[in-house]
């Protein structure tokens, strides 16, 4: 995953914000997430679980990145609770959503997002956020249901045409290598599938594949996760993930297929591009290499960005891929400087209307 954490140069200038009691907030305990809050049915009884906090429009929306749920969310929700409402989800097998009915790829991630905002009667335009592979879904979304949002954040996502551009960095060698290592990954998750479908598959009885490995600095949160990786549908719904992300021979995955195949102007929608600190990759890759993935990330980014006028990309300095963890008040910051572009947008729109009476 090293080169998705690869980053742009920012553009642009950080304005100094300040949101009374975000500051104040604190991370919420893992065992919250350790329960159903909402399951909210989205085709026929298949449900999926929703977590929200706070009160106000527009409301904001989570989206977690490969292989995570609503818990990922734990040291930000709260932050961005003080000023709006703001949801956390879990995608289909995960969490504790129900099991996934049909692929878990970008389209249908998109397809349940839309039918969950339906159903949990959340009407006006949101401002999505996306993580990584939740990046690309959140993408996605704005192609195709731009009249939903009021706004977009994208904390390093995965964008179009990734796996092409930074394949043709790696030799034939390499891709051989890195085709069986996936190979190899695959059938440790199908292991792990096997055993959690006959039931035998424990935190206490477990291969360490299964399991988060190494575990987190955090034991609570380390316990949370394992206790959702032991299930069965979980371990499912994210082999069908990875089978989505991962390129193939042709250049692409599925995901930037389906993303790319969408791709449209976002007018005026307020939008920010978070990304990691380049630095802490600089000395883990040969200069040449690094120089090059920098390049393609940036420029890739700068495009994405360009699809809004008010599209902007800024380097959250010293954190790592997972940075609304690692920086979850810098993230929450500019969620609500989104949040209140959206509501000045929603301002300016009556001041038209009343001049046209």
């Amino acid at each position: 995953m090293a080169l998705l954490e690869a980053v742009a140069l920012a553009v642009g200038l950080v304005v100094g914000l300040s949101f009374p009691g975000t500051a104040a907030a604190q991370d919420i305990d893992p065992s919250v997430y350790g329960i159903p809050t909402q399951r909210v049915a989205v085709d026929g009884s298949r449900r999926l679980n929703l977590m929200c906090l706070g009160q106000g429009a527009p409301v904001v929306v989570l989206e977690s990145g490969l292989g995570e749920d609503s818990l990922a969310w734990r040291r930000l929700q709260e932050r961005v609770a003080t000023v709006t409402r703001v949801c956390a989800y879990d995608r289909a097998g995960y969490g504790h959503s129900d099991p996934a009915a049909r692929a878990s790829d970008a389209v249908n991630t998109v397809d349940d997002l839309d039918r969950l905002l339906d159903a949990a009667g959340i009407r006006g335009p949101v401002v999505l956020v996306g993580h990584s592979a939740g990046g690309l879904y959140a993408t996605l979304f704005a192609d195709r249901h731009r009249d939903r949002l009021a706004g977009l954040v994208l904390i390093d996502p995965m964008f179009a045409e990734q796996s092409r551009e930074f394949g043709a960095l790696r030799t034939e060698a390499q891709k051989a290598r890195g085709a069986e290592g996936f190979g190899g990954m695959i059938a440790e998750v199908d292991h792990c599938l096997e055993l959690a479908t006959r039931g035998e598959l424990t935190v206490a009885n477990s291969p360490p594949d299964c399991l988060e490995s190494p575990p987190g600095n955090d034991p609570a949160v380390h316990d949370e996760i394992n206790r959702r990786w032991i299930q069965a549908k979980y371990i499912a719904a994210n082999r069908s993930e990875l089978l989505a992300t991962h390129a193939g021979a042709e250049g692409d995955s599925l995901d930037e297929r389906q993303e790319a195949g969408a791709r449209q102007e976002l007018g005026d929608l307020p939008l920010i591009i978070l990304t990691s600190d380049p630095a802490l990759l600089a000395n883990v890759m040969p200069k040449a290499v690094f120089e090059v993935s920098q390049a393609i990330q940036e420029n890739a980014l700068r495009r994405l960005a360009k699809r809004s006028t008010q599209g902007r990309v800024r380097v959250v300095s010293g954190s790592g891929h997972h940075v609304q963890s690692e920086q979850p008040q810098a993230v929450a910051l500019e969620i609500l400087a989104v949040v209140e572009a959206a509501r000045r947008q929603v301002e300016s729109q009556k001041g038209i209307s009343k001049l046209g009476r």
